[in-house]
């Protein structure tokens, strides 16, 4: 059962949280600062542009592993993940390609419209 991922009572200081992660996102240039973040993301009930933002930050940074862990955590809470997601994470995959089969396949299984970046 999906969830919502900002829950009413929580949604404006939520926002502010995410907010400003994705500023502090913006800054870091090391995956160790990413990886501190992500303590903030288990906090805030975050939505999934900040954690398509998150997983494509720690693929970027040498971190696929950390991304993928937050792909599937954030997907066990019930957050509900879209095409960009996805891509982010089939991406994270790197040369694991059974792994990005798999995630590919999900999506498609999802109804999800694979663009030009999940085929990237």
């Amino acid at each position: 059962a999906e969830v919502e991922a900002n829950p009413p009572r929580k949604r404006g200081k939520d926002i502010r949280g995410a907010k400003e992660l994705l500023r502090k996102l913006k800054q870091t240039r090391h995956a160790s600062e990413v990886l501190q973040l992500l303590d903030e993301c288990d906090e805030l009930h975050i939505d999934v542009f900040v954690i398509t933002t998150v997983v494509g930050k720690l693929r970027r940074l040498g971190k696929s592993r950390e991304a993928l862990q937050l792909f599937e955590r954030t997907r066990a809470r019930g957050v509900k993940q879209n095409v960009a997601t996805y891509s982010a994470a089939i991406s994270a995959c790197g040369r694991d390609w059974k792994k990005a089969l798999k995630l590919f396949d999900e999506l498609r299984e999802l109804r999800m419209e694979p663009n030009i970046i999940t085929y990237n």
